[in-house]
């Protein structure tokens, strides 16, 4: 009776380590749901990359306000759309996850086929902890994949940098216009309009 305890209680174990275990390959990382949690995952050269949610209340109004404006874009209109945290293969390698990401209509059609389109538009909120040198090497991933446009949010110092390449970087405060062109020509936003009349608190 004794050993099989054991050996119920050592399944049991092994049950639970698997319904957590991490994927170890890009295309199980593709099909993996992430857990809930405070961070989210990206796949890098083969490993998993944590990345902690430090303002996740700012990073759902920063995407209602975005959202908004955006559903009164010709883009839209055509049937393109903006979506939340979706899997970018950038690379045979790697994997990134923006906070918000545009596709055509055409790209939600592929994907729907099993593609793996690239969006012309993407946007990264940038937490406090976030460490400079992973901020400008997804900077590169995002162009070196084909993005056009690329804002880096800072929440925390109202500041919005616009990419268009690496080495083409407007920097945005207050009243200053942040344009998604040439991706989203229509999609304008000043910083104050993106980020609200004051910083939100209680992110943490």
């Amino acid at each position: 009776m004794e050993t099989l305890t054991k050996k119920k209680k050592n399944r049991s174990v092994s049950v639970r380590t698997r319904s957590v275990r991490k994927p170890k390959t890009l295309e199980a990382f593709l099909r993996w749901e992430q857990p809930e949690g405070p961070y989210k995952y990206e796949w890098v050269d083969g490993t998993l990359e944590k990345t902690e949610y430090m303002m996740k209340n700012t990073e759902r109004a920063i995407f209602d306000r975005m959202s908004r404006r955006f559903v009164q874009s010709s883009s839209y209109a055509e049937g393109g759309n903006l979506f939340p945290e979706t899997p970018v293969p950038v690379s045979q390698d790697r994997v990134r996850i923006p906070d918000v990401a545009f596709f055509t209509k055409e790209q939600i059609a592929a994907s729907e086929r099993g593609e793996q389109p690239i969006p012309p538009f993407v946007v990264e909120i940038i937490s406090p902890n976030e460490k400079g040198f992973k901020i400008e090497q997804k900077a590169l991933d995002y162009f070196t994949a084909g993005v056009q446009v690329l804002w880096q949010i800072y929440p925390n110092v109202r500041l919005v940098k616009v990419l268009t390449s690496p080495r083409d970087v407007q920097m945005c405060f207050g009243a200053d216009t942040c344009t998604a062109a040439p991706a989203l020509p229509d999609l304008q936003l000043t910083v104050d309009e993106l980020l609200g009349e004051v910083v939100e608190q209680g992110d943490q």
